[in-house]
């Protein structure tokens, strides 16, 4: 969207929900100060601190693994570019390698994103360079040889 100059700008927000009020009509502030008024009682039936932690499935090593799996496919199809835009072609070894390492780094990306939580942004991100990697390892194999 292109602002011009002199032209109203509309509000991102309605005036309904941009003063700090939810649907049901009342607001932060009253909200927060009926909750400080009635103490900790209110609060005594929430979920422990400890449990919180627990309820993540998904441990550093996991993503780290997952953008690991990531980063060596990309570089994967960066050495194909590169092979392709300093020769004529792939030779038939090099079709077979680029080949072979695609399709094992796809099962990799496959295992590293069912080992994330499902709405983990990084799953999306490991779709779209599953679905690149295997699209050019198709795009590879459809080739004449030369």
């Amino acid at each position: 969207m292109k602002i011009l100059p002199n032209q109203s700008n509309t509000p991102i927000v309605s005036s309904r929900h941009g003063n700090g009020s939810d649907a049901s009509g009342i607001s932060f502030d009253d909200l927060l100060t009926k909750l400080s008024i009635a103490g900790p009682a209110s609060v005594q039936n929430a979920a422990p601190l400890s449990s919180v932690g627990a309820a993540a499935p998904v441990s550093d090593a996991a993503r780290s693994d997952a953008m690991q799996n990531a980063y060596d496919t990309l570089d994967v199809l960066e050495r194909m570019e590169w092979t392709l835009t300093t020769s004529s072609g792939f030779s038939t070894s090099a079709k077979e390698t680029f080949s072979s390492l695609l399709n094992g780094f796809t099962d990799r990306l496959k295992a590293s994103r069912d080992s994330l939580d499902a709405h983990d942004p990084l799953v999306d991100i490991l779709n779209q360079i599953g679905v690149t990697a295997v699209v050019e390892r198709a795009r590879l194999e459809k080739t004449g040889n030369p």
